[in-house]
């Protein structure tokens, strides 16, 4: 298998990132709670509910995001060059 077809393969030995995403998840957005670095409570989404709800990552096989929160260490993506 050469690179090109393990990048983005859900396979064994291949190189997929994963996001798990609930449709029907209702949840109202809170700056506090956000993972941005300003944590304002002033934005524009503050209070919005917002249905859909991204319910965990995976990058190289490794959970980086479950149950609202940052897990591990976050350094598993790598550049892949485009393709033409």
């Amino acid at each position: 298998m050469n690179y090109i077809q393990k990048k983005g393969t859900i396979s064994v030995g291949s190189d997929a990132d994963l996001v798990f995403v609930d449709l029907n998840k209702e949840w109202v957005y809170k700056g506090e709670n956000s993972f941005s670095k300003t944590k304002s409570s002033q934005g524009i989404y503050e209070g919005y509910q917002f249905k859909g709800k991204v319910m965990g990552t995976m990058v190289r096989g490794h959970v980086v995001y479950e149950d609202d929160e940052i897990k591990g260490d976050s350094s598993y993506g790598q550049y892949v060059p485009k393709q033409l």
